[in-house]
């Protein structure tokens, strides 16, 4: 049966190549070039570089083909992403059945990882089920840009026992700076989505071509930087007829130096002669108030966030899910309420 390697090749510089990811390609009987275009064709030109350097099998050869150009979004951005893979699927199917022999091994050479956001296994996946033509699939790790960025930045990309959030720029516009996050890593946002943030003090790490010659970081308070990032990613786009950038969004300093405040108090009061347990999700919490008992549910956090706070009551249940980036305390006459057995 067929074979197919998709190997991650890093975010554009050579040396982003790991052992296993030469040796899959030394594997292959052929290697597959994308090509998106004259404007592009610097990415054509770096996996062509990269199996110069690399390629030691003297039996591989390589096969280039055409990407189409994605329509642009309709009212539907989901459509459209949808009839692109569709059309890049048949591409792939072909290349498949007419360049690889029965037993033969074939690669695809990946920008970053396969894994983050890169549609290459989903398309295989969608040729597959297909059934025109079998093979077996092989992924192979690389190097993302998020790491990329965060090495040229010498810098972590998590704060200390904080969570860190992978978002697009179209959910960043939509959805803001995640409240749950103290990190937030930005990629496809072709539009400088961070310009629509109220949080004009957050500090943003961002790239452009990361790994390569034509590397460029900015960074910085993003109320001081965010026009410059934008002016300079425009020269940027301008004069390669391209760019690939992404960044890194956070809150200053480490989360114990934002003390944590009350944001919200809830009271409740259990009429019935039975005990009600409470549940707060979504960690799971369960806590036990006595009959005729007054409760005070206290949240803290560093901010009010969207100040949603969802209830539902059955008899002797009352089920909590606060608004992110809150945690809990239950009172009883000032006394701290001790967490209940769960059941």
């Amino acid at each position: 049966m067929r074979k197919l390697l998709v190997i991650g090749i890093g975010a554009g510089n050579p040396d982003h190549m790991t052992v296993q990811a030469i040796n899959g390609l030394n594997r292959a009987d052929v290697l597959f070039i994308p090509d998106k275009g004259a404007k592009k064709n610097d990415l054509a030109d770096l996996r062509r570089q990269i199996c110069d350097r690399f390629v030691t099998n003297p039996k591989s050869r390589r096969v280039e083909f055409d990407v189409p150009v994605r329509a642009e979004p309709t009212s539907s951005y989901r459509v459209t992403v949808d009839d692109w893979h569709e059309a890049i699927a048949e591409i792939y199917e072909s290349l498949i059945r007419d360049e690889l022999a029965e037993d033969g091994c074939g690669a695809f050479l990946i920008w970053g990882d396969p894994s983050l956001y890169d549609s290459a296994l989903r398309i295989l996946e969608r040729v597959r089920l297909r059934a025109n033509v079998g093979f077996e699939l092989e992924v192979i790790p690389g190097i993302t840009a998020i790491q990329a960025l965060a090495a040229s930045h010498a810098t972590a990309l998590n704060r200390i026992g904080d969570p860190v959030l992978i978002t697009t720029g179209r959910r960043l516009t939509e959805e803001g700076m995640p409240q749950n996050a103290g990190s937030a890593v930005v990629l496809l946002d072709g539009k400088c989505a961070f310009n629509t943030l109220a949080d004009q003090d957050l500090v943003v790490h961002w790239g452009a071509y990361l790994g390569t010659p034509d590397e460029i970081l900015v960074s910085g308070r993003l109320g001081d930087v965010g026009a410059k990032i934008e002016r300079i990613r425009e020269e940027a786009r301008r004069k390669k007829g391209w760019i690939m950038d992404t960044y890194l969004l956070r809150e200053p300093g480490e989360p114990e130096d934002q003390p944590n405040r009350l944001v919200q108090t809830i009271q409740y009061k259990n009429s019935s002669e039975r005990p009600v347990r409470i549940v707060m999700e979504p960690w799971g919490e369960q806590y036990l108030v006595p009959p005729h008992k007054e409760v005070q549910i206290r949240l803290f956090g560093q901010s009010l966030g969207n100040g949603t706070v969802e209830i539902e009551q059955t008899e002797d249940l009352l089920l909590i899910w606060p608004f992110k980036g809150v945690f809990p305390r239950l009172y009883i006459d000032d006394r701290e309420l001790m967490q209940a057995k769960q059941i």
